[in-house]
C-alpha cells in the first residue's frame, strides 16, 4: 500500500495500532477524521491516515476494539463528512463509492481509507442487514450469514448480492473482525451516530 494525493493534498498510511490505550474505540476516530480533514496534505508533511489493521494482534480483544474502532470512524465519516444520516443514505453512500462513482474529495478520501483492499464490501452487508431490518421487517436478517438461503428471493438486487457475497466471502473474512460476519452486530458499530 502506497501513499497517495488527491487534489494536490497528500496522504500516508500508517499502520494499525490505530487505537491509543486509553481511547473509547466506539468515539476514538473522531478527532483522527478531524485532524485528516483540517491537515495541509504537504508533500514533505502528509495527512496520516488509518491503514486498514491488518496485523497480528496479542489477543482477540484487541483486535475487536481495533475493527471496531476503525469500521466505527466509517460510520463517523458517513454520517458527519459525507452528510449520509441514515441506513439508506449511507447504503448509497457505500455503494457508490464501491462503484467507483466518487462525487466529492471527501468520497475519494473515503475510498482510499476504508476500500484499500476491497474491504468496503463488508461495511455494505453490514448495511443492507441493517436496512432490511429496520425498514423492511426482516427482523432475523443477523441469522442470514450462516443460512444465506434463507435470504428472501426476487425482492430485490442487493439481497441477490448479499446471498452471493455470504456464499463467496464467509470463510475469507472470517479471519478478521468485520462489520457483518460474526453475530447481530458483532462490532457494536454505530453506537458513534447510526441513526435508524
Amino acid at each position: 500500500m502506497s501513499d497517495f494525493s488527491i487534489n494536490n493534498k497528500h496522504y500516508q498510511y500508517i499502520a494499525a495500532p490505530n487505537l491509543e490505550d486509553n481511547s473509547d474505540w466506539h468515539d476514538a476516530y473522531i478527532m483522527k477524521i478531524k485532524r485528516i480533514l483540517n491537515g495541509k496534505g504537504l508533500q514533505n508533511d502528509p495527512i496520516l491516515v488509518p491503514a486498514y489493521p491488518l496485523v497480528e494482534y496479542r489477543d482477540q480483544s484487541e483486535a475487536i476494539f481495533e475493527f471496531g474502532s476503525y469500521w466505527e470512524g466509517a460510520i463517523y465519516y458517513l454520517n458527519t463528512v459525507l452528510d449520509a444520516t441514515t441506513t439508506s443514505m449511507q447504503l448509497a453512500v457505500v455503494k457508490r463509492c464501491i462503484n467507483k462513482e466518487y462525487t466529492s474529495h471527501n468520497e475519494t478520501l473515503f475510498v482510499k481509507i476504508w476500500d484499500s483492499h476491497g474491504q468496503l464490501i463488508l461495511l455494505k452487508a453490514f448495511l443492507l442487514r441493517e436496512f432490511y431490518k429496520y425498514h423492511e421487517g426482516c427482523e432475523n436478517s443477523w441469522e442470514w450469514e450462516k443460512a444465506p438461503e434463507t435470504i428472501p428471493r426476487g425482492i430485490s438486487t442487493d439481497l441477490e448480492w448479499l446471498r452471493e457475497f455470504i456464499l463467496n466471502y464467509r470463510d475469507e473474512y472470517k479471519k478478521y473482525p468485520n462489520p457483518f460476519f460474526g453475530g447481530q452486530n458483532p462490532l457494536h458499530l454505530g453506537l458513534v451516530s447510526l441513526e435508524k
